[in-house]
């Protein structure tokens, strides 16, 4: 609550005077002036930064909207704009799945009102899998759908739409068109598609401008004036909801409700209008809000996207009101890559209220008993024509024409050539600073580079001889000292290899608290010629996301990557290396402590340690023999649990590729009807395994084998005959 209050005065969202009432009240007091819901008014910090807006608080601005549309138009009989509660799309996926889809009482209620001939338009919110998403139903076939994460609307709601709207003039379902709406993003607007949503019927229905995602604070803003700016009036009438409303007309044809247990229903104010007393609070919202300050900013001009052609009646008489004024778009009006944003008011739109005829007599209209009223009779609506209106001429916009170019000043540096003894050393910057690059790193050095920070730039003595190097003891214990190889990190230091040039430049970058790893390499006939040297932290963050999910529920990730653009280049000239370029100018703070060293990945020779005793030996074992056999070497206790279950991984793979365990094995040969016997020595060890198939038992065919059994038996008969 702490945080809405600061985020109106710092704003200057409201009046001083509100702001300090606003600031009184408690936590749990109920949002005022809404039948649709009851939430705490604390729940209103749900609309703060780009936190998830809950389900409560959208159904309170779609009951805002939906009063406020229907005062804004006091021609029309009755509201012909319907702004459904994210409840009514939720009964109906309910209903809709249960045997024999019969209707709910809000449905019934629903329909009666469509049918009675005065609704042109509605709107509502589809909530799913966490995200929001709004369809805008005109009186023609098709249906438009808005998503800011541009996903495809969800495959059961044309048929449930059918379902609803079945045998209601002038609302047939067709299809389902594609609306426009702006995409929202990690980097913008990535908790708002319930804002997005909610502005993509209200733009429709009030013509205020479209929700843009590099811009969705401001539209938080707008409806976190609009909702506390509202329930300061409310909470000062002394009269409930069913003194400000009289029921719209419903035209019944018998439909009976459905019998059944489930739990579904809602309080539906889209059955209700305002009373010609002007008692609702929306009547002094309208008033007070334009002595408010005003929230602007820069937005795209509202063209709204409509699946037909509309415009004014013949009569001059907007069917929609004056706030509906459609007109065929053109084709670059669809370019929301294009940024042709005017500053944007949120203020309302221009229209000439009179509100001393909100007051009227109160003999004029019967009082309204707190219980529901009763049914007024249907009254045949007027039929209005909607006819195309000439298509206004656009302002040329020129794509094609490149912008100008900006010269850029090219200079060359040689880095290969060796310095002269005349030429002073490379000045790089004019600020007084040597950097040295053989020097031990000082931990008390102020580095404070972050990614986006703006590095200052150092003068780098490149043809100095390195300096002497003191051994330096931090305060936490003895510190490892690292042997370089022979050779300083300088441009045109020249090495025996590649192998001994990353040894000296890994060490002496180690020393000041920054690890390398190995980059780009370039190879000619097969043999590599050139190597790249790079900080760890070199490449950007890329975080990757299913498009499928809403940002809000995206991964908050850690990376170390922050686009470091130190780097050393090594080249082979002849069958030397040569350092042709080195940048050490990192910008983030330096990632090994005083004392520590950067992990490296183990050697052919650790391998080959850990897999001859990765059979018997533990991991604390393997520690003490690579220890006691690499004494230069820093191998983790991680890296050495990665070796030995490799390892174990590997050997378990043979056993498996030959037929798996000597139990297997036997249990195999048992299966298949072969003679096998094994040999064990004293510790029960397998030492030999001999193995006979069927065929090799019984070499004879049956046919031999039985004709001998027969000979063998008649010559036994003729020997123990007399």
């Amino acid at each position: 609550m702490t945080s809405l209050i600061l985020c109106l005065e710092s704003e200057r969202l409201l009046l001083p005077n509100l702001i300090e009432e606003f600031a009184s009240i408690k936590i749990n007091e109920p949002l005022a002036g809404f039948l649709v819901t009851e939430v705490p008014v604390h729940h209103l910090t749900s609309l703060l930064d780009e936190n998830w807006v809950t389900e409560d608080i959208l159904n309170a601005r779609a009951e805002f909207t939906y009063f406020r549309r229907a005062v804004m138009f006091p021609n029309d009989m009755e509201p012909s704009f319907l702004f459904l509660p994210t409840s009514f799309f939720n009964d109906c996926r309910t209903l809709y799945s249960l045997p024999g889809r019969q209707y709910s009482p809000n449905l019934i209620a629903l329909r009666s009102r469509i049918r009675a001939g005065h609704v042109q338009t509605f709107g509502f919110e589809v909530w799913t899998a966490d995200h929001y998403c709004s369809f805008f139903k005109f009186t023609i076939p098709e249906i438009e759908h808005g998503d800011s994460m541009k996903s495809f609307p969800p495959s059961d709601v044309l048929p449930i739409l059918r379902w609803v709207l079945a045998d209601l003039s002038g609302f047939n379902v067709g299809a389902i068109t594609a609306g426009s709406i702006d995409r929202q993003s990690a980097l913008a607007g990535g908790g708002s598609c319930g804002i997005a949503s909610t502005n993509f019927i209200e733009s429709r229905a009030l013509g205020t401008p479209r929700w843009r995602a590099n811009r969705s604070a401001h539209f938080r803003q707008e409806m976190i004036r609009d909702l506390v700016l509202y329930h300061l009036i409310a909470r000062k009438k002394t009269t409930v909801y069913w003194d400000w409303v009289e029921p719209c007309t419903l035209i019944d044809n018998g439909e009976v409700a459905s019998g059944s247990d489930v739990a579904v229903g809602y309080s539906d104010y889209n059955l209700d209008m305002p009373t010609a007393h002007a008692t609702h609070p929306i009547y002094d919202w309208l008033q007070q809000v334009l002595g408010q300050p005003d929230i602007s900013c820069g937005a795209s001009p509202v063209v709204p996207s409509t699946p037909g052609n509309f415009g004014p009646s013949p009569s001059g008489n907007n069917a929609l009101g004056p706030a509906f004024e459609f007109k065929k778009p053109s084709a670059l009006l669809h370019l929301d890559s294009i940024s042709l944003d005017p500053p944007l008011d949120f203020s309302l739109p221009h229209m000439t209220f009179d509100f001393t005829s909100f007051a009227a007599p109160l003999s004029s209209s019967p009082h309204v008993n707190p219980s529901r009223p009763s049914t007024p009779l249907c009254v045949n609506p007027d039929i209005i024509e909607v006819s195309t209106p000439p298509s206004s001429a656009a302002a040329p916009i020129d794509l094609c024409t490149p912008p100008s170019q900006v010269a850029i000043k090219q200079e060359v540096i040689d880095l290969i050539s060796p310095p002269r003894p005349s030429t002073p050393p490379l000045r790089l910057a004019t600020k007084e600073e040597v950097i040295d690059l053989s020097s031990p790193f000082r931990p008390s050095t102020k580095r404070k580079h972050g990614p986006s920070t703006k590095l200052e730039d150092a003068t780098i003595d490149l043809t100095s001889p390195p300096r002497s190097r003191p051994k330096v003891e931090p305060e936490t214990g003895p510190r490892r000292v690292i042997q370089s190889v022979p050779g300083s990190i300088r441009v045109g230091a020249v090495f025996d290899s590649f192998s001994d040039a990353e040894s000296a430049i890994f060490a002496n970058q180690e020393q000041h608290g920054h690890k390398w790893i190995r980059g780009q390499r370039k190879m000619v006939d097969g043999a590599m010629t050139k190597r790249t040297l790079r900080c760890n932290h070199y490449r950007e963050p890329n975080p990757i996301h299913r498009i499928d999910i809403d940002p809000s529920d995206h991964r908050q990730g850690k990376s170390n990557r922050t686009s470091c653009m130190a780097h050393i280049n090594i080249n082979r000239t002849g069958a030397k290396c040569h350092l042709t370029l080195v940048d050490i100018r990192h910008n983030h703070e330096p990632d090994i402590p005083p004392g520590g060293t950067a992990a490296r990945p183990p050697t052919t020779e650790h391998l080959r340690v850990v897999s001859e005793f990765s059979d018997t030996f533990s991991r604390q074992h393997l520690k003490q023999v690579l220890k006691s056999q690499f004494p230069a070497s820093n191998i983790e206790d991680r890296q050495i649990s990665n070796m030995l279950n490799k390892s174990r991984r590997e050997a378990r793979e043979q056993v498996e590729v030959l037929g798996g365990d000597m139990r297997s094995i036997l249990a195999s040969l048992e299966e298949k009807g072969w003679d096998h016997s094994v040999q064990m020595d004293a510790e029960n060890v397998v030492t030999a395994l001999w193995w006979q198939s069927p065929e090799q038992k019984n070499p004879h065919p049956p046919l031999h084998r039985y004709s001998h059994q027969r000979q063998c038996s008649q010559s036994q008969r003729q020997a123990v005959s007399p």
